[in-house]
């Protein structure tokens, strides 16, 4: 996963659909409502390099603290 200068490889590679409360609380002390997150979806679990969720048609990730939402933009 690379976003910017921020390289990571994953040893492990996850999909499930999972609740996002536990998972944001734990990693990253807030909720769904403050990550824009819903309840409930397919959460890609990149260790060591965190998390990545889907939100509609958007992933979300974070890096340094920050929430990211990336779309696909068809050219």
């Amino acid at each position: 996963m690379k976003v910017e200068d921020d390289d990571c490889r994953a040893d492990n590679m996850r999909v499930a659909s999972k609740a996002t409360a536990s998972i944001l609380l734990q990693e990253y002390k807030v909720g769904p409502k403050d990550a824009h997150l819903p309840a409930r979806t397919l959460v890609l679990d990149a260790d060591p390099c965190g998390y990545v969720f889907r939100s509609g048609k958007s992933i979300v990730f974070t890096q340094d603290g920050a929430f990211y939402r990336a779309t696909r933009v068809s050219q």
